[in-house]
Formats: C-alpha cells, structure tokens, sequence
C-alpha cells in the first residue's frame, strides 16, 4: 500500500508539474536568409512542440504605428513569402499554442521607443 501511495503522489506531482510547464519557442524571420543546415522557415516550426511562438520581428515608426521590417518576407503583396500568414496558419495545426509577434529587434532603433513612450497619443496608438 505504501508503495501505492508514493507511485500515486510521484505521478501527481509529475502531472502537476507539466501542466504548468511553459515551451517558448522564437522564431526570428532571419533564419530563412541563412545557406544550408542553418536555414528555417516558417514551414519548418512544429507547433506541437511549443506553448507559445513568437514571430520576430515587427517594427515600430514614432507615430506609434506597428510596421513591418521586410515586406518581402512578411507579406504575400506583390509576390512576396507571406509569412506573417503562414505563421498565423500555424494555429490551426496547434490550436492551443500561443502565437505571438515581437517587435523591435537588432535593427530597432531605441529613439523610435523613446518617442512613442513621450505622449499619451503615441502609446496609446502604440498599445
């Protein structure tokens, strides 16, 4: 009985444990860029492994507007990859997964930030 009750405890806490485990996954959209075994593409991300993915990167201007940093890659207008779409299409392969966009990024500037942080107007258009 004694073995019982640890084997049920153990298992409990086991259960407990993952369901609270969270599996982040990024994505940074530069990878479909790269030659070889380094190149990823949207295709290549397996939702199922992941709680939550995040799409990197959107833009921002300072006006607060949310841009986006290569429209080749991110849209499908005037033949480009249409990823931002794609990524999107993802859920419905995990419909529990989070998908998130990043915005900012090596390329971002911290004055654009700066600007839209300085009136209500900009954070507001912004959030």
């Amino acid at each position: 009985m004694r073995i019982f009750t640890i084997c049920i405890f153990l298992y409990a806490t086991f259960f407990i444990a993952s369901a609270d485990k969270k599996i982040v996954c990024f994505w940074g959209t530069w990878a479909t860029y790269r030659q070889g075994y380094g190149k990823f593409d949207v295709e290549n991300i397996d939702p199922t492994i992941c709680t939550h993915i995040i799409y990197s990167f959107l833009g921002a201007s300072s006006n607060g507007d949310v841009k986006y940093l290569d429209s080749y890659l991110d849209l499908s207008d005037n033949f480009g990859r249409g990823y931002i779409d794609k990524f999107i299409a993802l859920k419905s392969k995990s419909p529990s997964t989070k998908f998130l966009m990043s915005i900012g990024g090596w390329s971002a500037y911290s004055a654009v930030f700066s600007q839209i942080a300085s009136s209500a107007s900009t954070r507001n258009a912004f959030a």
